[in-house]
């Protein structure tokens, strides 16, 4: 357990340098919050099974090359979800997009529900029962948080954009802190 220690020492010692540099610097590094997630996922994983540190690190690197994956999928939806809600507002261009942007958002998240088999059962490979059923039950808990604290960041840069920079700007790491 010590080692998880270092790497939380580790991963806040990166956040903090993270935020520090980003007081002079405009937007968020792009896929820092993804880092942030995956290796808070890891970490939890790691201690939900009680892995040693090879394990740990093997699941880390599964869990990096189905979120790679992932990223186009998940960028898919949202473009598709950007045309729907344009086309709900009435916008021509986007009633004409759609159906299209329909069929493909419903393909993408299929997409996604295949990878996310595909990573259950990579990361299952060597578990006993026991530990299958605390990883999905790991998974599940940490989804419910994870959508949560995407709900609240969102609410936050809004309110970011709308004067309030400063305090959201502060609060935004807070949220990873709240998965547990």
């Amino acid at each position: 357990m010590r080692w998880l220690a270092l790497v939380a020492f580790f991963l806040a010692a990166v956040v903090l340098a993270a935020n520090r540099d980003s007081e002079h610097a405009s937007p968020p590094v792009p896929g820092a919050f993804a880092r942030q997630i995956r290796m808070k996922q890891v970490i939890g994983l790691a201690e939900a099974l009680e892995l040693s540190e090879a394990d740990a690190l093997r699941m880390a690197q599964v869990i990096r090359s189905v979120q790679e994956r992932r990223r186009p999928l998940q960028e898919q939806v949202a473009e598709a979800a950007r045309i729907i809600k344009r086309a709900a507002d009435g916008e021509p261009d986007a009633l004409a997009r759609v159906d299209a942007a329909l069929q493909q958002m419903y393909a993408a998240r299929a997409q996604l529900a295949e990878l996310n088999k595909e990573l259950f059962a990579t990361l299952s490979q060597g578990l006993s029962a026991q530990q299958r059923a605390k990883m999905a039950v790991f998974f599940a808990k940490f989804h419910m948080q994870l959508r949560d604290a995407q709900i609240r960041r969102a609410r936050r840069m809004a309110a970011a954009a709308h004067g309030s920079a400063a305090t959201a700007d502060a609060d935004l790491d807070a949220d990873l802190l709240e998965l547990e």
